[in-house]
């Protein structure tokens, strides 16, 4: 009962600790953010995603982190330092040199694949349920998920969360550090799925390796 009053404790303290640094960090080093009405809502609209993913997901115990777990929760951490590098690459770098990829055209179409990548992840977060913590595990009595998100694709959690990447940079319009960090982001993500397909496959073996091959990792039919 103690622990189960906790939570929500610990969820709306994630959450004020969280805006607060990412406002703090961006309000220093790159202040000018808020003053332009695209990056402003943008930055909203992410804050809001934090929240929803915070609200949603199983809270992970700290002494169960793993290392992909860890590296995830640094890219968060880095996170306001990198929409900040993207604001300045655009305005010293794109603005300047790269012209015909700085029409304001360019973020709207980020503003639409943002929001596409934060309907699948918070989808696929929802349909997860218990099994959507930030550790990689075999719960007590776990089913094999392959419904609704999962029916196609093996990762949408991080097919939507790949996608918000691409949204981000087109947003702020940052191709050289974004692709870096779409980069990144890519290969965490790409170990955590091996780690996690390796431990679904040993636990409900031939049931997973059918499941395999009717579905991709991360894009439908693809890959």
């Amino acid at each position: 009962m103690v622990l189960g009053m906790n939570l929500p404790v610990r969820k709306i303290r994630s959450i004020l600790v969280g805006l607060a640094y990412y406002n703090i960090c961006l309000l220093l080093i790159a202040a000018d953010v808020y003053f332009n009405i695209l990056t402003l809502l943008l930055i909203a609209l992410d804050q809001l995603f934090f929240v929803a993913d915070i609200l949603i997901r199983p809270v992970t115990p700290r002494e169960k982190a793993d290392l992909s777990t860890k590296l995830i929760g640094l890219l968060f951490l880095l996170h306001p330092f990198l929409l900040a590098l993207l604001f300045y690459e655009n305005l010293y770098l794109t603005a300047i040199f790269l012209s015909f990829l700085n029409e304001s055209i360019v973020t709207y179409i980020g503003f639409a694949i943002y929001m596409f990548g934060v309907v699948v992840t918070l989808t696929s977060r929802v349909q997860l349920g218990r099994y959507g913590s930030g550790i990689i595990s075999i719960e007590d009595k776990h089913e094999l998920l392959s419904t609704g998100m999962y029916r196609h694709i093996r990762n949408p959690l991080y097919s939507g969360a790949l996608v918000g990447r691409i949204g981000i940079v087109l947003v702020f319009r940052g191709y050289i550090l974004g692709f870096l960090m779409f980069l990144t982001y890519f290969l965490i993500f790409r170990k955590r799925i091996e780690i996690e397909e390796e431990m679904l496959e040993s636990e409900f073996g031939e049931e997973y390796l059918s499941y395999k091959e009717r579905t991709k990792r991360l894009i439908p039919y693809v890959w």
